[in-house]
């Protein structure tokens, strides 16, 4: 049954919006965006993550306590609520969690949206997780999910909604189908409870939507080396050095045309020694390859392990009298214009290029060698000494890899995009106790907070459906 017309054009306008896992803030950014107004409560039994959300803000009646001990009624003190926004904890539920046992309370937040859904009576409700959360079911005296039961408690708390009055409807969304730097896709729901059918946002970016996709690589900040792989006093890990492997020759060595850094980022060892420096994402998980910086970031999670970006230099090898040749010449084939320090230079250069091409050829893919041992088969043929860029040949120098810091992380989670979701000066680090927020702290806020972008769409998309209902004005 369709709600009366003017009470939900005033509760529109005015009835109570309540965010009950805030945290840093995404769904408030892409909400009060869409909405134009402030979210009016905000929850959180972090304070950390409450102090950086009202210091954005601060017209936003905080409270720091953990979502099982709020209560409702005291909160929104008899007021009505057009507005109610959750999402609860993911980590229970996450496909990163499976070889890990559940903990059953931290699985069980839903029901307080039922809780809330109860006494607030909010014309909408969205909740924000996980796909895997329509598998919520019952847990085994092991801690595991009763694989015959899947689902089951999600069928249940889909019912508990439809009890209240409420239609529901859901929808696995990807972030990056809406604008934003990263590929996230979550479990969207929305219930409502005034009788107009859900409307859900088509995307805006991508193939299908003629826009392309917003790139990563908009976020990096290249006045920040990446280390040498080559030099480095703790060496990579064998699996983190396959990995750049794959991802190099993916992205860079097979493209003709990879992505490139702006004009004077700092190479590997620091020296701006590099006619160009090609680049690409790293995925530290399992022997993914990573991905181009001209597509969105991977999801970021809350440790922010799996982003990390690979620098590959190279000069021209048309410049400075220099000339290209296959690895498997001798070192000295490969001169520069100047004295002995220069042939020394380049000699240390020509090493790092053939320890790093060695294991690229089909039957030598583990073959990764450190520089201070013996090098190991140097075959025939080229071995990506020698890459083509854009149609001018260049040799590798250095390859540099380094995970990406808060800063960057925050714009690839959307903070931080024009036209901004957050507003250009969105505090990203605040003061607490003298000190700034620790990196640690941001890439766990980052990595559970919602993309403003989505949380924008989903907005946007039901006030549409309101607003095509709203009576019009009375002529005077």
């Amino acid at each position: 049954m369709l709600m009366n017309l003017e009470e939900l054009a005033w509760l529109r306008d005015n009835g109570l919006t309540v965010d009950l896992f805030a945290g840093g803030g995404g769904w408030t950014c892409g909400f009060e965006r869409a909405l134009g107004r402030n979210l009016d409560i905000a929850l959180n039994h972090d304070p950390f993550a409450v102090t950086l959300h009202a210091m954005n803000h601060p017209r936003t009646h905080h409270i720091c306590q953990d979502v099982w001990h709020a209560d409702p009624a005291e909160a929104i003190r008899g007021r009505p609520v057009f507005w109610l926004h959750a999402s609860p904890s993911c980590t229970q539920f996450s496909r990163s969690r499976r070889a890990m046992p559940a903990e059953n309370q931290m699985r069980e937040m839903g029901w307080r949206v039922v809780e809330w859904a109860k006494v607030a009576r909010p014309v909408v409700i969205t909740i924000e997780n996980v796909k895997e959360y329509l598998d919520w079911g019952p847990l085994g005296s092991d801690g595991f999910p009763i694989k015959e039961r899947r689902g089951e408690t999600w069928r249940a708390f889909v019912q508990a909604l439809r009890d209240l009055g409420y239609d529901i409807d859901w929808r696995l969304i990807d972030s990056a189908d809406f604008g934003a730097p990263t590929a996230r896709e979550r479990l969207l729901v929305i219930a409502r409870r005034d009788g107009i059918p859900i409307e859900w946002p088509a995307a805006t970016h991508g193939p299908s939507a003629g826009k392309p996709y917003a790139e990563a690589g908009d976020h990096i900040d290249w006045s920040i080396p990446a280390p040498s792989i080559f030099t480095r006093r703790k060496p990579l890990a064998p699996a983190t050095l396959t990995r750049i492997l794959k991802g190099f020759q993916r992205f860079i060595a097979e493209d003709p045309s990879p992505y490139l850094a702006p004009p004077g980022t700092r190479v590997g060892d620091g020296q701006d020694r590099a006619d160009l420096v090609a680049a690409f994402l790293a995925q530290n998980h399992a022997l993914l390859p990573g991905r181009s910086a001209r597509k969105p970031a991977s999801t970021i999670c809350t440790k922010a392990a799996g982003q990390g970006l690979v620098t590959a230099s190279f000069i021209n090898v048309l410049r400075n009298n220099a000339v290209g040749t296959p690895m498997n010449s001798p070192l000295n084939t490969l001169c520069a214009s100047g004295g002995h320090f220069a042939e020394v230079r380049v000699a240390a250069e020509e090493v790092r290029t053939a320890a790093y091409g060695v294991g690229f050829y089909s039957t030598g893919g583990g073959q990764l060698k450190d520089l201070g041992g013996p090098m190991g088969t140097i075959t025939c043929k080229d071995r990506f000494a020698i890459v083509t860029i854009h149609g001018v040949p260049h040799r590798l120098v250095d390859i540099g890899f380094r995970f990406l810091q808060a800063h960057e992380l925050w714009g690839m989670q959307g903070f931080e995009v024009g036209p901004a979701f957050a507003r250009d000066n969105y505090i990203t680090a605040p003061i607490a106790n003298g000190k700034p927020l620790s990196q640690e702290r941001q890439k766990k806020l980052i990595g559970n907070s919602v993309v403003p972008h989505v949380a924008f769409a989903i907005t946007s998309s039901i006030l549409k459906t309101i607003d095509r209902y709203r009576p019009l004005p009375m002529a005077a």
